[in-house]
């Protein structure tokens, strides 16, 4: 029902406009987006197939706009580039999902890992509690990222730069508590991912 009326208004507001580079437009399709990747996170593997490349596209014209806009480090662009993370990375709210994984495509990570990224290189150049916080959930995500690939090249026999990627992990989760205890919000994910990062680095 949402996506059904965003996409309403999408026309609408294109059609008032005469254009799509407006900032209205770059939200509603970033709140499409997010209705795109509530669904791809959570249906059946056939429909999640599809919502997961419609939220790709809704995000990804979200980024153009808000680019086209506002040049390519604007924090309009930020949670779009976050959201495409977590949708390429397709993992809950779990750490468990370091370990228990569906097939993706061979890329997905690295595409998530780029996302993070981008969106980080933007929000460590704003101030604010909110986007501390949002910092905080991109390191751990990167971090969650460290660790699945440790897991997946593990499957396939020893993996010698497992000690290294521990390390990377560590970093990037240490730095993730740390912004979360100044908020007196630390998450149990993050610790227990701190934790299973130790037992690779041993």
């Amino acid at each position: 029902t949402a996506i059904s009326y965003f996409e309403e208004a999408e026309e609408l507001t294109v059609s008032m406009l005469g254009t799509r580079d407006h900032a209205i437009v770059m939200n509603i399709l970033h709140n499409m987006g997010n209705s795109y990747r509530a669904i791809a996170l959570s249906a059946s593997k056939m429909e999640m197939r599809a919502a997961y490349e419609k939220a790709v596209t809704c995000y990804s014209e979200s980024i153009r706009i808000s680019q086209v806009l506002y040049g390519g480090l604007h924090l309009s662009s930020a949670d779009s580039m976050q959201n495409l993370g977590v949708l390429h990375m397709r993992a809950g709210k779990t750490w468990l999902a370091i370990f228990h994984m569906e097939d993706k495509d061979s890329n997905a990570d690295e595409l998530a890992l780029k996302s993070f990224k981008e969106s980080l290189k933007i929000r460590k150049r704003e101030k604010g509690s909110r986007n501390e916080l949002e910092i905080a959930f991109i390191l751990r995500h990167m971090g969650e990222l460290c660790l699945r690939k440790i897991e997946k090249n593990n499957r396939v026999g020893p993996y010698f730069d497992t000690k290294k990627l521990a390390d990377e992990a560590l970093k990037y989760l240490n730095d993730s508590l740390k912004i979360q205890q100044r908020f007196f919000c630390d998450d149990k994910d993050t610790q227990q991912s701190i934790g299973v990062a130790h037992t690779y680095h041993a």
